[in-house]
């Protein structure tokens, strides 16, 4: 029975022990490295550790890198997340033109690929957050699957056509938690309770601003006051869209218009 070669072995998420390259037909198992790089790049998870040991070892980054290129090419998906992690990790950009992100409703692929990528690392890649589930709708591979996977929302990587959900930053530190059986209860659960806990804190802490901006028993509400407040609210790190801001201002009883006042 065949079995993954040394160069591989515990580097994989989803290792498959009945397959392995074939030097021949004959059924002849080989170490063939490009070979099995080019099997890790088509079906196996990258594993970080993997990836940062290839400069130690130019032969199989060069097999790897190759093997990336190839299979990138072919649209494989597995080979876009490949691609994410060797450039993040290594710092190397490979010979390949960024990823065009299909699916657009006629923008034309690769220029909105590239005003994406370029609107995403002005916010700080905060776009990608925005797409959640629907990211498959734009040709986004999430670098891990979050049936999985604990993830976070996700930034883009357009260039690679990746979502990054990953808990950490790929050269620094990300950790692979995988869920276990009853993960979303549980996680549901701790959310509940955390939100018990935070509840005191975040009403003392509301309090002190109201208190602050002149806002507290049964005084006045004024546009002033309530101006005073958005201030000190975003002078703190609690920064609020236009939107937000006009809700806010509905529930103090005041109307749209930023120069009325309710008594």
């Amino acid at each position: 029975a065949g079995r993954l070669p040394t160069l591989l072995q515990g580097c994989t998420v989803e290792a498959r022990a009945d397959w392995v390259p074939e030097a021949d037909g004959a059924g002849h198992h080989t170490d063939d490295v490009a070979a099995h790089c080019e099997y890790a790049v088509q079906h196996e998870f990258p594993w970080l550790p993997f990836v940062a040991g290839l400069r130690s070892s130019p032969i199989v980054k060069a097999a790897m890198a190759q093997a990336i290129v190839e299979q990138v090419q072919t649209n494989c998906k597995m080979a876009r997340r490949w691609w994410f992690t060797y450039e993040a990790m290594l710092e190397e950009r490979l010979p390949l033109e960024d990823f065009v992100l299909t699916d657009m409703g006629g923008l034309g692929g690769r220029m909105y690929g590239s005003l994406y990528s370029s609107l995403s690392d002005q916010m700080g890649g905060s776009i990608g957050g925005s797409l959640g589930a629907d990211s498959a709708h734009f040709g986004l591979v999430p670098m891990l699957p979050p049936e999985r996977f604990f993830c976070t929302t996700g930034r883009t990587s357009a260039r690679h056509g990746v979502l990054d959900n990953l808990l950490g930053e790929v050269h620094l530190f990300c950790p692979f938690v995988e869920k276990f059986a009853g993960a979303e209860d549980a996680a549901s659960e701790f959310q509940t309770e955390l939100f018990e806990v935070l509840s005191p804190i975040c009403m003392m802490t509301i309090k002190d601003f109201l208190q602050e901006a002149g806002l507290h028993d049964s005084s006045e509400v004024t546009v002033e006051k309530f101006n005073t407040l958005v201030d000190k609210l975003e002078d703190a790190g609690f920064s609020m869209s236009e939107q937000e801001i006009a809700e806010l201002r509905g529930v103090f009883g005041l109307s749209g218009s930023p120069g009325s006042t309710s008594g």
